[in-house]
């Protein structure tokens, strides 16, 4: 029967493509497409996202057939070289020769030896030594065949012969390398599967540190600001503090001055508001919890922002693993109830115009009780009344459930939105879908635009698409121990969030200010999922939503890795990121990362990224140009902790961390030429470089 050829060989295509920049990319690109099979296979996508699999094979065919696929029958010499050294991956272990070569592709050995050594760059015997050592070695560490057994089993006429090549290209025994790379495998079972996933990611990441820069972005923008969006500052109104109970914190009050003035916050959002006697219908007696937000809110110029509806739990994790467990209203008039009681004492203690934003959460499960989603508008309706009595300025907005959920749960449907006209939908964004048994983590780094339009459409389908969208609550990963919250690829994500929502929400904020304090280890970073640690230090999440916060109102562009802004005509501010997609090793580790050493063996590729952008329609003249970069050398406390070997610090030592984490900050001076001004720039992976160009007069 006929048979389809191809040849896959890293060697064999750098030898023969070296003028042919397409073959190489074509290569590069089968390689990208490998990663996207182990990423989709290691995250499970199956059960929900059956064609991207299936789009991810029809690429792979379509790569194979356009570039790598031989014919028998081509009579050019690279054709043939190919099926030849093809032939020898497969035959490696038989008795070999020359003249059988030759014989069987119908050359004469004379003529196949200047081919070999023409194409190829080495002789035959040379070669075919090296494809028999590659194997050798592979037998010699991970099983427990002799010596002379693993020689035989490979084409070596003898084991002498094997010693020889063997210590004249490692340098050593094989008996002791295999001690000092002995892979020791299980017999059977799901542990010998995850030996083989190991091995094979090392051979992966082999090739991925070949990558040199990644083709860079060059970017022609003009000022015109008929061109431009102006787009109202999002990713900063509004802060979390989390329970009410954190506001007593010092740590919080000094993390919330910090905001304030770095940030330029306006509201500060916080949920467990309620004492427990009113959670079976008793009257609120002690308000001193409330009386102290109040004041500290009043003291930094911040506005509540409360979430009611039921308790929250400590982790967001908790609400799909444990969702039975939390303490919510079983009625739904104790809740009308309780924040009638609420309402009462807000309008009692601030003006008449207050602002306040209430966020009506709804239940994730139907079966917790009232209020449920079946009866969530109801309730809102109810509160809605209450709230327009007492603070007619106040908006009411909810159900607080995930983007996606809303959507392939039909929670607008249940809910009477033409009755209800709640003031705001509020929303929460994870990169995490429901599946049976729990969640998974999404592997398309798209997730949050394609979650954006599914609500959006949703909304539009029911005449509701002019109704403000707030995510009150966002973050890379449910566990509050990932290292990856930590570090530099969060600020990287963070960028990106931030370019993938401009124009699309009202208001975003992170989940968390502060981590946790982990009462087993004295350690400052533990993975906790706030975007400062548990002693107020600000973490590189932190930093990017401070380069954030500096980015002008007019949006001129906005492309992956850039955003491109202005303020006037006389001062553009620049967002760059190099984002790394997750790999699949932290797939087929539950997408959890519990060691803050080795993060970047998770990421997709390591390569760095070059941009330039020319800003035209400028004024002629120098421009004063400063840089923010935020990198694993500058702006990243893990990586400056990880410098200090991860031990406690004393109070002194603390601030020298903290100073050694700050972003790298240059001043230059560039002039525009023809009112043109060119930026350049190359970015290491996660780096987030915020720039400045000022007009100096």
């Amino acid at each position: 029967s006929p048979q389809l050829y191809f040849t896959i060989s890293s060697v064999i295509i750098k030898s023969l493509f070296t003028q042919e920049e397409g073959d190489i990319r074509a290569f590069q690109e089968l390689r990208s497409v490998i990663y996207d099979i182990l990423v989709d296979y290691y995250s499970d996508a199956e059960q929900n996202e059956p064609y991207l699999r299936l789009s991810l094979c029809y690429r792979l065919l379509h790569l194979l057939d356009a570039y790598f696929r031989l014919s028998l029958n081509q009579a050019d010499q690279e054709s043939r070289i190919k099926v030849i050294c093809s032939y020898l991956e497969q035959n490696y272990a038989e008795d070999l020769s020359l003249q059988s070569l030759a014989e069987l592709f119908h050359f004469s050995p004379a003529y196949l030896s200047r081919l070999f050594k023409t194409s190829v760059g080495e002789n035959f015997v040379p070669y075919l030594s090296q494809v028999r050592m590659r194997h050798a070695v592979e037998e010699l560490i991970s099983t427990d065949d002799t010596v002379t057994e693993i020689a035989l089993n490979n084409g070596f006429s003898s084991a002498a012969a094997f010693y020889t090549n063997f210590r004249r290209i490692h340098g050593q025994k094989p008996l002791e390398y295999r001690s000092a790379h002995r892979v020791s495998l299980p017999e059977s079972g799901p542990v010998m599967a995850a030996e083989a996933r190991r091995k094979l990611g090392e051979h992966l990441n082999y090739f991925r540190a070949e990558k040199t820069v990644e083709p860079g972005m060059t970017l022609t923008v003009s000022t015109d600001m008929d061109r431009g969006e102006a787009l109202p500052q999002v990713f900063t109104r509004l802060i979390n503090v989390g329970s009410a109970e954190k506001f007593r914190l010092k740590t919080m009050q000094q993390a919330l001055q910090k905001a304030r003035r770095d940030l330029n916050c306006q509201y500060a959002r916080f949920w467990n508001v309620f004492p427990p006697e009113v959670y079976e219908g008793g009257a609120w007696s002690d308000f001193s919890l409330l009386d102290d937000i109040l004041e500290i809110l009043q003291e930094n110029a911040l506005t509540p922002c409360i979430q009611v509806g039921g308790e929250r739990p400590m982790n967001l994790e908790d609400r799909f693993d444990r969702p039975n467990t939390l303490r919510v209203f079983r009625r739904s008039e104790d809740l009308i109830s309780a924040c009638r009681q609420l309402f009462d004492y807000l309008a009692r203690c601030l003006p008449l115009d207050a602002p306040v934003l209430i966020e009506l959460r709804a239940s994730f499960t139907e079966d917790e009780g009232e209020p449920g989603e079946a009866s969530y508008g109801d309730v809102f309706l109810a509160l809605r009344e209450l709230l327009r009595r007492r603070l007619p300025q106040a908006k009411l907005g909810g159900p607080g459930l995930p983007l996606r959920h809303c959507v392939e749960q039909n929670t607008f449907e249940r809910w009477d939105l033409e009755c209800c006209c709640p003031d705001f939908f509020a929303f929460v964004a994870y990169p995490y879908r429901a599946v049976p048994g729990g969640v998974r983590y999404v592997s398309d780094p798209d997730w949050i635009s394609r979650d954006l339009d599914l609500i959006r459409g949703a909304l539009r389908k029911r005449g509701e698409g002019d109704i403000p969208i707030y995510i009150t609550e966002w973050n890379a990963f449910l566990s509050s121990h990932n290292f990856f919250h930590d570090s530099v690829w969060k600020a990287g994500f963070t960028a990106k969030l931030y370019r993938d929502t401009l124009g699309s929400v009202q208001l975003i904020a992170h989940e968390r200010t502060l981590d946790e304090k982990d009462g087993s280890t004295r350690q400052i970073l533990s993975g906790a999922s706030g975007m400062m640690t548990a002693t107020g230090l600000p973490k590189p999440c932190y930093q990017a939503i401070h380069c954030i916060r500096s980015m002008g109102g007019y949006v001129l562009a906005r492309e992956d890795g850039c955003v491109v802004t202005s303020v006037g005509r006389h001062i553009i501010r620049v967002l760059l990121y190099n984002y790394k997609p997750l790999n699949y090793k932290f797939y087929q580790n539950d997408a959890k990362v519990s060691e803050p050493q080795g993060l970047r063996q998770y990421l997709q590729d390591l390569t760095p990224r070059s941009f330039r952008i020319q800003i035209a329609g400028l004024e002629e003249g120098n421009y004063r140009v400063k840089t923010f970069s935020i990198s694993e050398d500058h702006g990243s406390i893990l990586d400056e902790w990880l410098r200090k070997d991860t031990v406690p610090l004393r109070s002194r030592e603390m601030l020298i961390l903290t100073a050694g984490a700050s972003p790298d900050l240059r001043i230059s001076t560039l002039r525009s030429h023809g009112g043109i001004l060119s930026l350049e720039y190359t970015l290491e992976p996660m780096e987030i470089l915020s720039v400045e160009a000022a007009f100096d007069k």
